[in-house]
């Protein structure tokens, strides 16, 4: 099965205006290479980076701010699974 782990990985004020702080949210797919291929014209590690996306940038955090971002990476490839990772961050006023 395919795994998606969301991390809350930093918080750091703005040096330009202390009054903020960016918070990054990293939330990674891990996906068994047997499961890559599936009817659609996507790969299933696309697919899903595309639906975090999808739900997740310009979403409103209530009590924090707007989530930017979907930008993705990967994280690494073995004969077994492929890993993404897809970061968003939201700036926060203090």
């Amino acid at each position: 099965h395919s795994i998606i782990a969301i991390r809350v990985v930093s918080g750091h004020k703005d040096t330009s205006n202390s009054e903020f702080r960016n918070i990054k949210i990293s939330i990674e797919v891990f996906v068994p290479l047997t499961q890559w291929i599936f009817k659609d014209s996507n790969l299933r590690p696309f697919a899903i980076l595309g639906e975090i996306q999808k739900s997740l940038d310009g979403k409103k955090i209530n009590g924090l701010g707007k989530m930017m971002g979907g930008d993705f990476d990967l994280n690494f490839l073995t004969e077994e699974i492929g890993a993404y990772e897809q970061n968003f961050w939201i700036t926060t006023y203090e």
